[in-house]
């Protein structure tokens, strides 16, 4: 049977509690983890984690600024120059001179935006979100990912949030 995985970010910067982290611990029925902020770390993921053709990696981050949740469909092959929780800046670049300047995971790919607080976005910005999502899509051949930015719980409640994502992977993890 094909694993389904959902991944979440822990804090940074400004953001203390990561709505991410927070409705991920609390997705029981599910594969899950929480990664940190972090290049090396996400690298680290990736390289281990075990997933392969078929499987399912539905990875979600917050977006302080978004007032819904918003289905990424591309990663862009960008990296930013803000550090990350170690402190290592990547610098404004290609993340890989070789690849194309955006990618779509498969995990989302033809399916209709979900009742809720749904909205579809064209960019999953530059940081590590943006990361996660290109290592993810270009380097684990086979896999189906997608990534899921959520607002603040200031924003949309966590109990909201929460009932949302789990009908999503629900809904992702059964086709």
């Amino acid at each position: 049977m094909p694993r389904f995985l959902v991944s979440g970010f822990g804090p940074f910067g400004r953001i203390e509690v990561n709505p991410s982290e927070a409705i991920v611990r609390r997705l029981n029925d599910f594969e899950s983890v929480v990664l940190p902020v972090s290049y090396r770390a996400v690298d680290d993921f990736v390289s281990d984690c075990g997933l392969k053709s078929g499987d399912r990696w539905l990875m979600l981050g917050v977006c302080a600024n978004c007032d819904r949740l918003r289905i990424e469909r591309f990663a862009r092959n960008v990296l930013s120059d803000q550090p990350d929780v170690e402190g290592e800046v990547r610098g404004k670049r290609k993340i890989d001179e070789s690849l194309p300047k955006k990618v779509r995971g498969a995990l989302f790919y033809r399916m209709r935006l979900p009742k809720g607080p749904f909205v579809n976005s064209e960019s999953a910005g530059d940081y590590l979100c943006n990361y996660l999502y290109f290592a993810g899509a270009t380097r684990l051949r086979g896999v189906r990912v997608g990534f899921l930015h959520v607002p603040t719980f200031e924003t949309i409640a966590e109990s909201e949030q929460l009932a949302a994502v789990s009908s999503l992977a629900s809904k992702l993890k059964s086709t």
